[in-house]
């Protein structure tokens, strides 16, 4: 079972009362806590390429195009690999709709289990870091786009895809024989670490970012 922050402020603030010999039927007193929604805060993301172009599109604010047939847990995911990167996380795919044909029908995408992230700087050192995070927190499926052309003419592709669907990796051409060898290694320290401890964590970031829980909220502004 798992108590509310509400229930549990209730517990104890009876176990109190009981302890001094306060009256029973004394109301207990709440006092709200701050929790900004994480989607909505611009220090932990902020929204790019198709997702910002699909919200635009659909006249809604780009947090709101991101939960777009997102479950819930896939969103925590998220949040969690956000508070666990420690840095603002950019995303740039989200759900895409199969009849626009931006994904193929049957992959990740079109059924709201993926997203697309630009890691800053997008070094393999960086992408890695995110990856293995990613991979701690529960997306299997990974993906980086960084072509040889690209690394030739000394680009480097900032994407990273990351989804809760079958574990596999992939590189620029979609097939595993691609994947970059720091991709797999990452991918491997993510599998041996196991999953991290979310609440030691977010102890340690500086603001304390809540993580978003299992419930769906209504992504509007107030």
């Amino acid at each position: 079972m798992v108590l509310d922050r509400r229930i549990t402020h209730q517990i104890v603030q009876a176990m109190l009362r009981a302890k001094t010999g306060e009256a029973a039927n004394q109301p207990p007193e709440l006092v709200p806590t701050p929790r900004p929604h994480p989607f909505r805060d611009p220090a932990r993301f902020s929204y790019t390429g198709e997702l910002a172009d699909m919200a635009k599109a659909s006249g809604v604010p780009a947090y709101d195009q991101l939960a777009a047939k997102v479950a819930p847990s896939t969103l925590s995911r998220l949040a969690n690999l956000q508070t666990a990167y420690g840095r603002p996380l950019q995303v740039n795919a989200a759900y895409s709709d199969p009849n626009k044909k931006r994904h193929k029908p049957d992959g990740a995408h079109p059924k709201g289990k993926a997203f697309d992230l630009n890691i800053y700087p997008a070094t393999d050192a960086e992408r890695a870091r995110a990856i293995e995070l990613a991979t701690q927190m529960g997306f299997g499926g990974t993906g980086t786009y960084q072509g040889p052309e690209d690394t030739k003419k000394g680009f480097n592709d900032p994407r990273v895809h990351i989804d809760v669907m079958r574990s596999r990796t992939w590189g620029h051409d979609g097939t595993s024989k691609t994947t970059p060898a720091w991709h797999r290694a990452a991918v491997a320290r993510g599998l041996a670490a196991g999953e991290p401890d979310m609440e030691a964590i977010a102890a340690e970031v500086a603001k304390g970012y809540p993580i978003f829980g299992p419930s769906r909220r209504r992504l509007r502004e107030p």
